[in-house]
């Protein structure tokens, strides 16, 4: 599994930073949910509907260094864990919830799949949690859509239980000056309703 020279085992050390960033979003450019509701006179009136709380979590094979970023030890051929999740509690209406991620770092292709730009590190976005949306400047949105009153827990965001895997080919020269491969994921909860497509209601989030 150790990729060794005549110094000995080469142990590689690279850092993989993640921000955790969340955003609940309940402000549409259509306005705030409203539910109306009939009272007992024959009028009318109406309330915001409440938002669970959305959350993301990593957990992992790292350390975290003085700098506060997050090392992640590896060999070539090995694999490491990032394993991202993410938490909504529900709420009265149909909810979309995005993931984004700014990977400005990595390759993506077929909209699931990333390789950093050595070529050595891959790991994929669960496909059959998350739908692709849109990538636009290193930046790729995936979604899902949940009913009224449904809930999520600790939904994986990597694939594989957060696998990301090493590749075998890496040189000594290489890794002793690998880069700092970084990509940020944020998410956020808006209403799908009142939105003529989910491009529109991405839109109103990220602005």
């Amino acid at each position: 599994m150790h990729k060794k020279n005549k110094s000995g085992t080469i142990m590689l050390v690279i850092a993989l930073i993640l921000l955790l960033l969340v955003m609940v979003s309940l402000h549409m450019t259509s306005g705030l949910y409203a539910r109306y509701i009939s009272t007992g006179s024959g009028s009318d009136s109406a309330r915001v509907i409440k938002f669970g709380e959305l959350a993301i979590t990593e957990t992992g094979d790292f350390t975290t260094n003085s700098s506060g970023n997050r090392e992640f030890v590896f060999a070539p051929g090995t694999t490491f864990t990032k394993d991202i999740k993410i938490s909504f509690g529900g709420s009265e209406a149909a909810t979309l919830i995005f993931v984004s991620v700014h990977a400005p770092d990595w390759d993506v292709n077929e909209k699931y799949n990333y390789t950093d730009s050595n070529g050595q590190l891959t790991w994929s976005v669960d496909s059959s949690k998350w739908t692709h949306l849109e990538s636009n400047s290193g930046t790729h949105v995936y979604y899902m859509v949940l009913e009224p009153n449904e809930k999520i827990n600790n939904v994986p965001f990597v694939a594989n239980e957060g696998e990301i895997a090493v590749s075998e080919n890496g040189t000594v020269n290489m890794y002793l000056n690998y880069p700092v491969t970084m990509f940020t994921v944020k998410t956020y909860a808006v209403q799908a309703n009142g939105f003529e497509s989910i491009g529109d209601a991405w839109d109103s989030v990220s602005n």
